[in-house]
């Protein structure tokens, strides 16, 4: 199964990209697993965009077509997700590339209760361009190891998010 990971912040080094860098090692087929790096190179959405959308827009949508499921992993912001990740969300409302996509939202943040209210408005998001959801995740630092400048997953967290990813099978 191809596999495209989405972190909802733009910091290459923050921990939702470093999540989805450590899940990708325990997938199935790793080579499989993908992680969009160009959010910071996504100019933000205008409809005068549309009729001619630049490069990084277009590698964005290609990349969401060509997965089979798209696991988003974000932070909360606000009590909300990143600007960065609405706005990719909003370049593929026309285009349609969410519609009917297998997507597993996961929000990763330091401690409960954050984390909730940005699953909610992504899930609201989500529902809106018609994806297919069969399950979402709230995980929390304390799921994770942190080692050096990596990122481990622990075994009850990596059996949980691979059942979920099994879900889309």
């Amino acid at each position: 199964m191809r596999i495209l990971g989405i972190s909802g912040s733009t910091q290459e080094q923050g921990t939702n990209h470093k999540f989805l860098q450590a899940l990708g090692t325990i997938v199935e087929d790793p080579t499989n697993f993908s992680v969009e790096a160009q959010l910071n190179q996504i100019p933000l959405f205008s409809l005068k965009r549309l009729e001619n959308p630049q490069k990084p827009i277009q590698q964005l949508k290609e990349n969401i077509n060509q997965a089979q499921l798209v696991i988003i992993c974000t932070p909360e912001y606000l009590h909300n997700i990143p600007a960065a990740l609405k706005n990719i969300l909003e370049w593929c409302t026309a285009s349609g590339e969410f519609y009917q996509k297998n997507v597993l939202p996961i929000t990763f943040t330091p401690k409960e209760p954050r984390g909730n209210m940005a699953m909610c408005s992504l899930l609201q998001s989500l529902k809106a361009l018609k994806c297919n959801m069969q399950t979402n995740v709230n995980l929390y630092h304390d799921d994770v190891l942190f080692k050096n400048d990596s990122l481990q997953l622990k075994p009850d967290t990596k059996e949980m998010i691979l059942a979920s990813i099994d879900l889309y099978q």
